[in-house]
């Protein structure tokens, strides 16, 4: 038997297992997408999937970061910032951040930041993803 994780200990601090492929798949409407790939560069654990063009989306990127150290610091100080930060209805501790695009939700001692980048090639501007990200956070809380 596996010892129990401490009270608001993340159950995973690797980004490529907090989201399946076929969710991905799922929430951008069965669109082919490429296996997670981590990002050294970052200086947050962080996944980045590519999603093919399908339906009224363009091609574009899922990222997830994980943030374990100041997690709710940085989440508190989001939730001052209204101008770009909103609550997202039904999802506790969730924040949508509408430049990102990205929604940010704090579970136990990690801020899990799932964004989704999908540019239109006409204007270069983004595509409002919002609920396919919600539905992707929600996913991935339950992995973090």
């Amino acid at each position: 038997m596996a010892p129990a994780s401490p009270a608001g200990a993340t159950k995973t601090k690797d980004p490529c297992k907090t989201l399946k492929i076929s969710e991905i798949a799922a929430a951008f409407g069965d669109a082919p997408v490429a296996a997670g790939a981590k990002d050294s560069r970052s200086p947050l654990p962080l996944c980045q999937w590519t999603v093919s063009a399908s339906g009224n989306l363009p091609e574009g990127t899922v990222s997830v970061f994980l943030q374990t150290t100041g997690a709710k610091l940085a989440y508190d100080a989001h939730k001052k910032e209204t101008a770009s930060y909103e609550p997202v209805a039904g999802l506790k501790n969730a924040l949508y951040y509408s430049v990102g695009p990205a929604v940010e939700m704090l579970k136990g001692k990690a801020l899990l930041n799932v964004q989704g980048v999908f540019l239109d090639p006409d204007s270069i501007d983004a595509v409002d993803v919002k609920d396919q990200l919600v539905e992707l956070t929600k996913k991935a809380s339950a992995r973090v």
